[in-house]
């Protein structure tokens, strides 16, 4: 049996499981560092669209590609592939083998949940430098896999309520991370006894944008789905890059993408601060 040893003394035992439990614990932390590095270019590109400069889609597949525009960039690349593909498993220890007493079976349905995404996510970077099939980002403004949901949603019994039903789960969703935000709900997954008074007042700001900005995406997101419901039209569901041009479309679009860019930047701060402070298997999710 691997990792069995024949009369294994009790504390020999205990030294090995709190091995396992140190290196489980690390997977953990360089998940978070690697979640980091992806929204410091999504923030990049965010920036980018704002002075009308952008090339790349600006979503998490369009940072990746960003990323792997040079010849070092592509072994960045792959590193982080591993790193985000470490986040997909933290996902899963933090509440199985890593678990405190307040995990609860919320927390490991939206554990399966984020170990799936950030699992495609790590594909999808193995794949642009092609170390794993063909890259599956679409070249159709970020919108094409919402259009596709919300045409086949159209096409149920009902389904103009339940494309509108989408769009306000998301929506609540995006207003209950921004309210985490404001009521600093984060600070408990923390080990704040270990920060300085300055790294914790720079945690608690950094928390409360990266929360307030997720919130607002999602919120964003939220509403093109309510007004493909109301209009009848699938073309109207958009994703995060299709709904960023919208914005960047109107009067007030760059103050507003510039806006969302600092709080992509507090996002990827936050996410290296989870890294190094986080309390492992205490929650699920900390900043999704």
């Amino acid at each position: 049996m691997p990792g069995y040893v024949p009369h294994m003394t009790s504390a020999q035992r205990s030294a090995q499981q709190a091995g396992s439990s140190e290196t489980a614990r690390k997977v953990v932390l360089a998940g978070w560092a690697a979640k980091g590095v992806v929204y410091l270019a999504l923030a990049y590109l965010v920036l980018q669209m704002a002075f009308g400069s952008a090339t790349e889609e600006a979503s998490t597949t369009g940072a990746l590609q960003k990323i792997a525009e040079s010849a070092p960039g592509k072994i960045t690349l792959v590193v982080l592939g591993v790193g985000l593909l470490a986040f997909a498993v933290g996902r899963v220890l933090e509440v199985t083998t890593l678990a405190r007493p307040e995990i609860d079976g919320k927390d490991k349905a939206q554990a399966a949940v984020l170990a799936l995404v950030y699992a495609s996510l790590a594909f999808t970077a193995f794949s642009i430098v092609g170390l794993a099939g063909s890259s599956s980002s679409s070249s159709g403004g970020g919108s094409s896999t919402e259009q596709q949901g919300s045409s086949f949603l159209f096409g149920l019994p009902g389904g103009r309520y339940l494309v509108g039903l989408v769009g306000l789960i998301v929506i609540a969703v995006g207003v209950n991370a921004a309210l985490k935000g404001v009521r600093q709900d984060f600070l408990p997954t923390l080990r704040t006894g270990e920060m300085s008074s300055s790294i914790r007042k720079a945690t608690t700001r950094l928390g409360t944008a990266a929360y307030v900005t997720k919130g607002a995406i999602l919120a964003l997101v939220g509403y093109f789905f309510v007004q493909a419901a109301v209009t009848y039209d699938p073309q109207e569901a958009r994703g995060l890059d299709a709904a960023l041009r919208e914005v960047a479309q109107q009067s007030w679009g760059q103050v507003a993408l510039i806006a969302i860019a600092i709080g992509l930047l507090a996002y990827a701060g936050f996410a290296f601060l989870e890294s190094r402070y986080r309390k492992v298997g205490s929650s699920a999710s900390g900043t999704v």
